[in-house]
C-alpha cells in the first residue's frame, strides 16, 4: 500500500503555487488580495464565459490591468503553467496508483489466501478507479468475493460480514452476491 499512501498524500495544491507566487508579487507592489481576486475573477470570465462580459466589466478589468501593471499575455502564461503544474501531479498520481494496483496484485499472486490484499484490491478499483474504468467494477466485486470467500474459510465471521455488507452497497444485484448467498 505503499505507493497508494504516496499517491493520496500528493497535495492538490501544485497547480496553486504558480497562481500563489503571482498574488505574492502583486501584494509586494501594494495591491490587496481583494483587487487582485477580482481581476483574476475578471480574466476568468473573459476567457470563459465572455457573454457575460458587459462593458463595465471589461472597463474595469482593462483598469485593473494597467493599475497592477499586468497584461493579459501574462496572465494567460500564469494559467496555462498553473494548468501544466496540475496535469503534472495528475500524471505522478496515476503513475502511483498503477503501481498501488500492480502492489496489491502481486501481493495475491504471493498468497492468494490474502483475504487483505483482496479487500484493498477492491476497495481500491471501488474508489479510486471506478469513475474512470467501468470495468473496476467488476473487478472490485470480484475481489470482495475472493476476500469473503478466504474470510469464510478462515472463520473470521464478523470480516466476512464486512466485506458482503460493502459488496451489497456496491452492487445488490452482483453476481458474486448470488455466489456467496448460494454458498452459506
Amino acid at each position: 500500500m505503499l505507493y497508494y499512501k504516496k499517491a493520496m498524500n500528493l497535495t492538490d495544491r501544485a497547480g496553486d503555487k504558480p497562481v500563489i507566487e503571482f498574488y505574492k508579487k502583486l501584494e509586494k507592489k501594494g495591491h490587496n488580495f481583494f483587487e487582485i481576486n477580482e481581476l483574476m475573477t475578471l480574466y476568468s470570465m473573459k476567457k470563459l464565459f465572455p457573454e457575460n462580459m458587459d462593458e463595465k466589466k471589461k472597463r474595469r478589468y482593462q483598469e485593473l490591468l494597467k493599475k497592477m501593471g499586468v497584461s493579459e499575455k501574462e496572465l494567460d502564461a500564469l494559467m496555462a503553467e498553473s494548468q501544466a503544474s496540475a496535469e503534472k501531479l495528475n500524471r505522478e498520481r496515476l503513475n502511483l496508483l498503477k503501481r498501488a494496483v500492480e502492489e496489491l496484485q502481486t501481493a495475491v499472486k504471493i498468497d492468494p489466501n490474502n483475504a487483505l490484499a483482496y479487500y484493498q484490491l477492491g476497495n481500491f478499483y471501488s474508489g479510486a478507479m471506478s469513475e474512470d474504468v467501468p470495468e473496476a467494477s467488476e473487478a472490485a466485486e470480484e475481489a470482495y468475493y475472493k476476500a469473503a470467500v478466504i474470510l469464510k474459510k478462515e472463520g473470521d465471521k464478523r470480516a466476512y460480514e464486512e466485506v458482503v455488507k460493502r459488496l451489497k452497497i456496491m452492487n445488490p444485484k452482483s453476481k458474486y452476491l448470488k455466489l456467496l448467498e448460494k454458498n452459506d
